[in-house]
């Protein structure tokens, strides 16, 4: 990679790539994970506890891939890690919408999935590369990008290689905030499913809870209303 354009548009093509393989391989992973679920018969409870411990497994495998390119200088290394990196953290893409739409009441799943993404929006994509911009503005102030695509002043630029690592550190270190996020979600929802255990039949866990399979004797239970015959 000759100019800084260059690099620019490999590392764009990288990023696609990593969301379109990541994002297809995940989804197939969640629908194992689902598919498990329903045949231990467990309820949706348990089954959210299931997703969301994977979805924490994705990131935090993820986000230890990414932190050796703090200290990589090698362009082929550093795009592996990048690449494998990436892959692992958008593959939690549909995992997401379905403990969403597994979280609320069957209901609530268009509210809470449009709730879902107008959040990720506002506090995520939209104001996060102003925020990491203005970080690496600062702690390299010479690395800043013209109208051509060039560093304005390279040879400045150079000498702040130790600004854009910081920067990268203090990205990866935000992102263990979700996965100290997705244990708390999961121990919530592993308690929740421990509660609809022992009580199958009462209150709203139990309510929520769908039926075990064909009655001894009797028909197969028809699918429950609140989740339209589907897994969620």
């Amino acid at each position: 990679m000759d100019t800084e354009r260059d690099a620019s548009i490999t590392f764009g093509l990288i990023a696609s790539a990593a969301g379109l393989i990541g994002t297809v391989l995940g989804g197939a992973h969640i629908d194992r994970v689902v598919a498990r679920g329903v045949r231990r018969d467990g309820g949706k409870d348990r089954r959210l506890a299931d997703i969301i411990g994977s979805l924490r497994n994705m990131i935090t495998v993820g986000t230890l891939i990414c932190w050796p390119i703090v200290v990589v200088s090698d362009p082929a290394a550093f795009a592996a890690l990048f690449f494998l990196g990436m892959s692992f953290l958008f593959a939690i893409t549909s995992g997401i919408n379905i403990a969403v739409m597994l979280a609320v009441d069957p209901r609530l799943k268009s509210n809470a999935i449009g709730l879902s993404t107008l959040l990720i929006h506002a506090c995520g994509d939209v104001p996060s590369p102003i925020i990491v911009g203005a970080l690496k503005d600062r702690l390299a102030p010479d690395c800043i990008i013209d109208v051509s695509g060039n560093f304005v002043d390279p040879a400045g630029c150079a000498t702040q290689r130790g600004g854009i690592r910081k920067t990268l550190v203090y990205i990866f270190l935000w992102m263990t905030w979700s996965i100290v996020l997705l244990m708390w979600a999961q121990r919530i929802a592993t308690r929740d499913g421990d509660e609809e255990d022992a009580h199958p039949e009462g209150g709203a866990a139990g309510a929520a809870r769908e039926p075990r399979g064909r009655e001894e004797g009797g028909a197969p239970p028809p699918a429950p209303a609140d989740t339209d015959g589907t897994f969620i």
